[in-house]
């Protein structure tokens, strides 16, 4: 069943696109495409792109709480905010162009990005933008945060080189390490983070899972989680959702999320 702040997320992901939009156009293009991602910046509060360089230097970001899309400093110094309640993502960017160009930029070069879609969601239904509901806003915002931490926290006690990032394509908030694992011949790489609802759990969810360019990993043989499970169909990996990840009244998520990451990430590498 949709969790209570589906739609509220539907309007978000499209929000985030302009900061992915301008990421495409103004910085070095990169083979991953990570030069459209963003973070989640807990301290703001919004998701907030790469930095740009030109006539005059910002940092794209967007902040739900009020729904604006803003060019910031390097100090956070709002240069330019556009409200986007209310717009249609055609009247956005439109805005954002006439912004550009006054700031000195080649607007042209701000286009929608087109080698992927995302769902239309809300959008599709009401064809612009609406202010999201401020306690809808706050839950949503706190897991958002809480997630972020937890999977920061696991980076760093890992020693991983990769730092965590929204993608706007599927809209998780993630992490991939490339693994040096000497004893197993080929590639592995250990993915995890916290993705929107899809295919795999049918609310957001916490995941870790392993790619190996050799052989594969039989789930079935694999000890049980103490929190979380095992899939072991299209997609293969650990999964907590966020119901069990955020029960109602826990005042300590962290330490049930922090377990399922490190207990996930510890099994799988015992058994490659």
């Amino acid at each position: 069943m949709p969790r209570p702040y589906d739609r509220l997320e539907g309007f978000i992901h499209h929000a985030i696109q302009y900061v992915a939009i301008l990421g495409q156009a103004y910085t070095p293009q990169q083979a991953d495409d990570s030069h459209t991602n963003m973070c989640w910046n807990v301290n703001q509060q919004a998701f907030t792109g790469h930095p740009i360089q030109g006539p005059t230097d910002f940092i794209p970001a967007f902040f739900p709480a009020d729904f604006s899309l803003r060019l910031l400093t390097h100090d956070a110094q709002t240069l330019v905010s556009i409200k986007l309640s209310e717009l249609t993502f055609a009247q956005g960017l439109s805005s954002l162009k006439q912004r550009l160009a006054a700031m000195g930029f080649e607007e042209e070069k701000l286009q929608p990005i087109s080698h992927y879609e995302i769902p239309l969601g809300p959008m599709g239904e009401m064809g612009k933008f609406e202010q999201p509901d401020p306690a809808l806003l706050k839950h949503w915002s706190y897991e958002r945060s809480e997630a972020q931490k937890a999977i920061e926290a696991v980076s760093t006690a890992a020693k991983f080189k990769s730092s965590v990032q929204t993608w706007p394509h599927h809209f998780d908030a993630g992490i991939y390490e490339i693994l040096d694992i000497p004893h197993a011949a080929g590639g592995h790489g250990l993915g995890l983070g916290w993705s929107v609802r899809d295919k795999v759990a049918n609310e957001p969810y916490f995941y870790v899972y392993l790619w190996q360019e050799k052989g594969a990993i039989d789930y079935a043989s694999l000890a049980p989680l103490s929190v979380g499970h095992w899939s072991d169909g299209d997609w293969k990996g650990a999964y907590l959702g966020a119901s069990e990840a955020f029960p109602a009244g826990a005042e300590k998520p962290q330490e049930a999320i922090q377990t399922f990451l490190l207990e996930a990430k510890a099994t799988l590498l015992s058994a490659i």
